[in-house]
């Protein structure tokens, strides 16, 4: 009897599986997903590339905006953002303002009017997609990085170069680390950005003058950038210190700064600027590594 019984229980399984698959979807409507129209998830891997680079113009008088379009192609989630750099012969740099649109392929350069004239060559740009993959293009190509696709410069013209804001008598800038009381006094000009009395340079320290100009485009860009977006800055490798204002900047407009600054990339999210401390007037890189890479 269990011999029967087990035998029938084998005939009955063997007839299940002997089905086709499709009398188990009788009373499936037409149309509906079944497993032959299930794709498969694929993962992107690859990073975008550039194919060309374009100048809205090729000459630009200091204080003026320069157009630069970038084209370029993804396989799979598509371009998410861009932004190129320029360097001039005297050693100064024009850096774009980083896009975060797939659609639109456009950046802008914002030449200062503290800018001084020369001729400014294209030496890197850089592509990233939505899936967090990026390519390098360098005019110097190593490493990972690629060559350009070709070959650019923008001629700045400044006839009357605008002199740096000059330093109140009896209150030279103090260092990093500095102590002195009057580190925390700040002023505010018409366009709303964070001012330091004590950030000021002396006139007369040529290399000061060009980190604090730097800094002020900077704070220029960061409020042009939407809250929560990036801006991407390539420092110049002898500025070594991050003003407190442009911290205080940051935390205000809630937007986060990727700094390329020598062979180094620190990264300050939205959200995680440092509060604004009263005897600070810097930050080191060194300490922005230790803070933001740790």
């Amino acid at each position: 009897m269990k011999h029967k019984q087990t035998l029938a229980m084998l005939l009955a399984a063997a007839m299940v599986l002997s089905m086709p698959l499709g009398a188990y979807a009788q009373g499936t409507a037409e149309g509906e997903n079944s497993t032959d129209s299930v794709q498969p998830y694929v993962v992107d891997t690859e990073a975008p590339t550039i194919s060309k680079i374009l100048l809205s113009d090729t000459e630009v008088n200091a204080g003026e905006t320069i157009f630069v379009t970038v084209e370029g192609t993804d396989d799979i989630s598509g371009i998410s953002g861009w932004d190129v750099a320029f360097k001039g012969d005297n050693g100064e740099y024009l850096s774009s303002v980083t896009v975060h649109d797939g659609i639109t392929k456009t950046v802008e350069i914002e030449v200062s009017e503290y800018q001084p004239s020369g001729v400014y060559h294209l030496i890197s740009a850089s592509v990233w997609d939505k899936a967090g993959n990026s390519r390098n293009y360098s005019a110097n190509p190593h490493g990972d990085n690629e060559a350009l696709p070709h070959d650019l410069s923008i001629t700045v013209i400044n006839d009357d170069p605008v002199t740096s804001p000059t330093q109140p008598e009896g209150n030279k800038p103090s260092r990093p680390g500095s102590s002195d009381g009057n580190n925390s006094a700040n002023s505010s000009n018409g366009s709303g950005v964070v001012n330091y009395e004590s950030e000021k340079p002396d006139p007369a320290d040529k290399q000061a003058v060009k980190a604090y100009n730097f800094w002020q485009d900077a704070k220029s860009k960061i409020r042009k950038t939407a809250e929560g977006k990036t801006l991407r800055l390539n420092v110049p490798k002898e500025i070594t210190n991050l003003p407190a204002s442009v911290m205080e900047t940051l935390r205000k407009e809630n937007v986060s700064l990727r700094l390329n600054w020598n062979g180094k990339t620190i990264t300050i999210p939205a959200g995680k600027a440092q509060p604004k401390q009263k005897l600070r007037i810097y930050w080191t890189m060194q300490t922005l590594e230790k803070l933001y890479n740790a």
